[in-house]
């Protein structure tokens, strides 16, 4: 994600520079600023989970969510617009690497790092999982009820009190 903001401002200097009859930086500096701006709820969303705090998790992936895909949208418009930069502009835009590879590359970056983490194989015993398990154990003992971890009936049980 990092090389897709990267190249969404490096694009957005080299449009601003070499363009100066049309305005085409609006897609690639709406990119970078999404993409930029999704690290911090990121962080956000690190952290909140780690620290048990669920409605800032919540409210943390909303807004990460949100902003990569708007930066994702954005990308593509930045590629749209690098075919008709000539058009547009009057002149070729020249960079020292082509835009349409830099676009085709972000794009793809981009997919990875979002669907990759979803399809990998969570380790079991680590992390939020061993987390989830230790507190609902803490919770059995608590209360006095104990589940079974093999049947998921209730073993033993207290009075309910009505007075």
């Amino acid at each position: 994600m990092a090389l897709a903001t990267a190249a969404q401002f490096f694009l957005f200097v080299e449009f601003g520079e070499q363009c100066t009859t049309a305005d085409i930086t609006t897609a690639p500096g709406t990119a970078g600023a999404c993409l930029a701006g999704s690290f911090v709820f990121n962080i956000a969303w690190v952290a909140a989970k780690r620290s048990g705090r669920k409605t800032l998790e919540r409210a943390s992936i909303l807004l990460w969510t949100m902003l990569v895909v708007v930066g994702l949208a954005a990308v593509g418009g930045t590629l749209g617009q690098a075919f008709l930069a000539e058009a547009v502009c009057g002149q070729a835009i020249t960079t020292t690497v082509p835009v349409l590879a830099v676009q085709y590359v972000s794009i793809g970056a981009l997919l990875l790092s979002i669907a990759v983490p979803h399809a990998m194989e969570k380790k079991a015993g680590t992390g939020t999982a061993l987390r989830h398990r230790i507190a609902s154990r803490q919770v059995e003992v608590e209360t006095g009820l104990f589940v079974d971890a093999t049947s998921e009936e209730i073993s033993h049980q207290t009075p309910l009190v009505f007075l």
